[in-house]
């Protein structure tokens, strides 16, 4: 099955030719086929206006090369005499095309090759692109349209025959000096393409899979790396919401990107999950992603030394003294292949002073560290205690400040939390009050329902998710009234069960819709407001809030 980048639901493209198209490409082609839909181009040449266009499909294939599709949906028809296209609209009249769709799918052939010739800084492609236009909804007969053959059309019996198809395409193009294109040729193609839509490169993947769009960050975001992007070291620090984990992401692909062996740091294992199932996999020779603890635990596991975590009230002694010791001792006794040119670190609120010490040793060269940057919210630290103290190397930290998750009203119960002030972009915040744990979550039972009945609500399991304080309990419940829960990620995305987890654990994470179980905002201490921070931050559009009045 080929992929579509970014990844989209294909169910959900508006375009029903469109759609078709897409769903024959992504049964028929194999998934070493990269596939773009709907790419927008902009073109400014010396005097000339500004010209644009969009591209129905690009088909990045590394056997075939590259090859440009138009789509066009409904009933149409090529008049010789006056050679042009027309369609045949609902009261049966013939509607001029305002394009000659073999025209336009060739000039934006033209437009994006050459896009990606400057990219690859090469005077002529050394790879195969050529052009057809797909008829889903007809068959064709009749005269073939001069400047074109036969092979570039293809129609609705086409379709359950594409890879065939598009195979004898792409021979009709092919040049005896054509060469298969590279894993790093199509990597530069790629990251050619999608900065076009003003968007970094890296960041491909999905939030979560029921979004299928892409991540587009902001112009003070993507400022934040371009100014850095020649600083080796620095330290970014932004409240919940303003992108930090989507940068790190970024910032260690790119490294790994430069050819770096690059190391994510993160301190939560969900997230750490959520890094892996995000990050892209064509960096996985040069991108590693571990929480800190994983990574006392693998490297300890390497040298062969004892690993034997306290897991008792002195638990908090070992991972503060005992483990870094432990993570430096195993560095000494490991060979630089084992080591990383750069580290990111996101979630760096909550690394210990002894943490940052330790990093030093997983370094290759801890003189010349290739990349060493930390992404940190200081109103999010819930497990460091004191002081906040980063490494001195980075400097001043880098500031984000506008909200690019939450909606105004969360954004703004949010910064009332923590007295602080975001900018946010430009659905509802709710509280109200129990009297105990049992009526709360028969009140999330009731909210839940409401959330996700066709009529009221509408949303999927995947994006609600219901917040706990503390652990685990037995009062947790298996079911809000025919809606199953989970505490499971993966079935949480695959729609299995709304998600029922701990502030903590959810860490770094966001859903749509967040419903929350605490005690009065006014009853809190400094500790409880950071967490009620962390838990009301991870809503997007939607947050209730449900307080229990006396603890119980």
């Amino acid at each position: 099955m080929a992929r579509f980048i970014p990844s989209i639901n294909l169910a959900e493209i508006s375009n029903s030719s469109e759609r078709k198209v897409a769903d024959a490409l992504s049964a028929h082609l194999s998934d070493h086929v990269n596939i773009m839909h709907s790419f927008n181009w902009v073109q400014k040449q010396q005097a000339r206006p500004l010209s644009e266009g969009e591209c129905d499909f690009i088909i990045i294939d590394p056997k075939n090369g590259l090859l440009f599709i138009e789509v066009k949906g409904g009933i149409l028809g090529f008049d010789p005499q006056t050679e042009e296209w027309w369609r045949l609209s609902s009261r049966e009249t013939k509607m001029p095309l305002n394009k000659d769709p073999f025209k336009q799918v060739q000039n934006n052939m033209y437009t994006i090759v050459d896009l990606i010739r400057q990219n690859l800084d090469i005077d002529t492609p050394n790879f195969t692109y050529g052009y057809a236009v797909v008829f889903p909804d007809g068959v064709f007969q009749g005269q073939i349209p001069p400047g074109i053959t036969r092979t570039q059309i293809l129609d609705a019996v086409d379709l359950g025959r594409l890879d065939k198809r598009l195979g004898s395409v792409f021979k009709l193009f092919q040049r005896k000096s054509a060469k298969q294109l590279t894993r790093e040729e199509i990597r530069k193609i790629e990251s050619a393409l999608f900065p076009k839509f003003d968007i970094v490169p890296v960041l491909w993947r999905v939030v979560e899979e029921q979004e299928q769009r892409l991540h587009r960050l902001t112009e003070e975001q993507k400022s934040v790396l371009s100014m850095l992007e020649n600083h080796t070291s620095a330290s970014i620090q932004g409240g919940a919401g303003t992108g930090k984990t989507l940068l790190a992401l970024a910032k260690a692909q790119q490294a790994a990107q430069a050819g770096m062996r690059t190391l994510l740091l993160c301190y939560n294992r969900p997230l750490r999950d959520w890094l892996h199932k995000t990050a892209e996999s064509d960096f996985d020779n040069e991108l590693t992603i571990k929480t800190y603890h994983e990574l006392v635990h693998d490297y300890c596991k390497a040298a062969d030394l004892e690993f034997n975590p306290d897991r008792s009230e002195n638990q908090y002694f070992f991972w503060n003294d005992e483990a870094p010791d432990l993570l430096m001792h195993a560095c000494d006794l490991l060979p630089d292949e084992a080591k990383f040119d750069a580290i990111v670190v996101d979630e760096g609120q909550d690394f210990q002073e002894l943490w940052w010490h330790s990093l030093d040793s997983v370094f290759r060269n801890p003189d010349s560290k290739g990349c060493f940057y930390v992404f940190f919210d200081p109103q999010q630290n819930l497990y460091l205690k004191g002081e906040l103290r980063l490494p001195p190397e980075l400097g001043e930290p880098y500031l984000l400040k506008k909200n690019c998750r939450n909606s105004p009203e969360i954004a703004e119960y949010c910064e009332k939390l923590i007295n602080d002030h975001l900018a946010s972009f430009t659905h509802s915040v709710e509280v109200s009050q129990v009297d105990s744990r049992k009526a709360g979550f028969q009140k999330i039972a009731k909210l839940v329902n409401e959330m996700s009945a066709a009529k009221s609500g509408g949303l999927k399991p995947s994006q609600i998710v219901v917040l706990v304080p503390g652990y685990p309990n037995d009062d947790w419940p298996e079911k809000f009234n025919k809606m199953a829960t989970t505490r499971n990620l993966e079935r949480w995305r695959r729609d299995e069960g709304v998600l029922i987890e701990s502030y903590a654990r959810f860490k770094g994470l966001e859903a749509d819709a967040v419903i929350i179980l605490t005690s009065p905002l006014e009853d809190s201490d400094g500790r409880d407001r950071r967490l009620n921070y962390v838990a009301c931050s991870r809503a997007k559009h939607v947050l209730k809030i449900i307080e229990v009045v006396n603890g119980k």
